[in-house]
């Protein structure tokens, strides 16, 4: 980050609306000095605030940073412009503090506020969220910036006297190699899970060990029992244990593939033995039938014999029931006569 312009309005000593162009130095270094109280260290606490509404120095806090000085009308703000990685910034940004009402003589809070510009368009508002953008921004928060960047009295000696953890969480967001550290990070963890997943394995395996068994007549035996109970050979000791189990899995694929077989033969023979069974009660049923068939042609053959009987009998019987039937033609003409000669008696009588 390379600062180009600094306004503090009403802030710290500055009473009124002060201009610092940095701008003006092109390049080297350049030296802010002067009396005790002339507003050094505030130049410090400008730019860090503008950054990240908090002053440099630790002892200072914003309702501290209104000036004393300043007229009731002027506004207490900072504006903040730079560059970063190629790209033009502006932050305008006012503290909480008491001014005086505009309607009446009592006193109000100005609550804080910020505004964050880039090439002239707003990134963002609000003072936490700018704030929050600036750390993405610059890669370090606060405290970090105000160690590496600021000169602000003896606090630029923490950076010098802070531990190990602390100035490495510093360089990894200047560097920006936080992501590498997560990730070492990240395998550490997970070595010490592995790790740990690992030795209470083992230990399970070995209280385990006793409910694992290989017959003595397989070729896994000898290997079996000499890595038996050993903690540190525990790998070798179930590779033979899956080697046994692989075998005896074939085994008893095999088995099941030829039990398959004999289930399937089985089940056509059942088929088979069905049909025949079927087959053989059809025959059963036919010879029944036969049998009933013989039988009622012996009885229709009986029949047939007695209605030929009756038949001729009948034959024989035809020339006297012609005789019969004419005698009976006769007998009805004599009836007819002699009703008719009835009636005519009638007749005569009356």
């Amino acid at each position: 980050m390379r600062p180009q312009k600094l306004i503090l309005s009403a802030f710290g000593p500055f009473a009124e609306e002060t201009v610092i162009d940095f701008t003006r130095f092109k390049d080297g270094i350049f030296l802010i000095s002067g009396e005790t109280g002339a507003g050094k260290t505030t130049i410090f606490d400008g730019i860090c605030f503008a950054l990240y509404g908090e002053p440099s120095g630790s002892y200072r806090k914003q309702d501290m940073l209104r000036s004393d000085f300043a007229k009731d009308e002027t506004e207490t703000k900072v504006v903040f412009l730079f560059s970063h990685r190629k790209k033009q910034y502006k932050i305008e940004r006012n503290p909480s503090y008491m001014r005086k009402s505009k309607r009446g003589d009592k006193m109000t809070r100005q609550s804080p506020y910020a505004v964050l510009y880039q090439e002239d368009e707003i990134v963002t508002t609000g003072s936490q969220q700018v704030t929050a953008q600036m750390e993405e921004i610059l890669g370090m928060d606060r405290m970090q910036y105000q160690q590496i960047s600021m000169i602000a009295q003896g606090e630029f000696l923490k950076l010098l006297y802070a531990k190990g953890k602390e100035r490495s969480e510093i360089f990894r967001k200047i560097f920006g190699t936080w992501y590498l550290y997560e990730f070492q990070e990240k395998i550490k963890r997970r070595h010490l899970s592995c790790k740990y997943e690992y030795e209470n394995l083992g230990n399970t395996l070995l209280e385990q060990e006793d409910n694992i068994f290989v017959s003595k007549d397989a070729e896994e035996y000898e290997e079996y029992t000499r890595y038996l109970k050993q903690k540190h050979q525990i790998v070798e000791f179930m590779d033979v244990v899956k080697r046994y189990q692989y075998r005896k899995q074939q085994e008893y694929e095999n088995f099941q593939k030829q039990k398959e077989t004999q289930e399937e033969l089985y089940q056509k023979q059942r088929i088979v033995f069905s049909q025949i069974t079927e087959k053989r009660q059809k025959i059963k049923d036919i010879k029944e039938e036969i049998k009933e068939l013989i039988v009622q042609e012996k009885e229709n053959k009986a029949e047939q014999r007695a209605i030929k009987k009756e038949y001729d009998h009948i034959q024989k019987e035809l020339p006297k029931l012609h005789k019969n039937e004419l005698r009976f033609q006769e007998l009805q003409k004599q009836i007819k006569q002699y009703k008719e000669l009835e009636a005519l008696e009638k007749k005569r009588n009356l």
